[in-house]
């Protein structure tokens, strides 16, 4: 990550450096929805399941921010299950296992998942 310095227009700026962020994003957002399973009764019967990818700032993951080491980021949400990182996997699997999602779906989003 690069340092943006900011032209000193107006007295709020003089001396105003920040963190450049923007090679952070690669593509398009991730939609954390998912086809859910169809019913047979209730209301709607079918929908979508939110599946969540979490990444906790911890002190490690600061620093691999800091130091432009984002391929390491994913190593430590699947260590950072004590302090509630979950992996889009992990999620994923836990909305299969309550029986919320199709395994075909399941099995499609994990695959794309593991190509990023």
């Amino acid at each position: 990550m690069a340092l943006k310095h900011y032209n000193p227009t107006s007295p709020g700026r003089r001396q105003l450096v920040l963190v450049d962020r923007s090679e952070l994003y690669k593509g398009r957002p991730e939609k954390s929805l998912v086809e859910g399973l169809t019913k047979t009764g209730g209301r709607g019967g079918g929908g979508r399941i939110a599946v969540h990818e979490i990444l906790v700032n911890t002190a490690a993951v600061a620093s691999m921010i800091r130091e432009n080491n984002i391929a390491q980021i994913r190593s430590a949400i699947q260590t950072g299950g004590k302090e509630g990182m979950v992996t889009m996997e992990n999620s994923i699997k836990a909305a299969l296992a309550a029986n919320l999602i199709e395994r075909d779906v399941a099995e499609r989003r994990i695959q794309r998942q593991r190509k990023v």
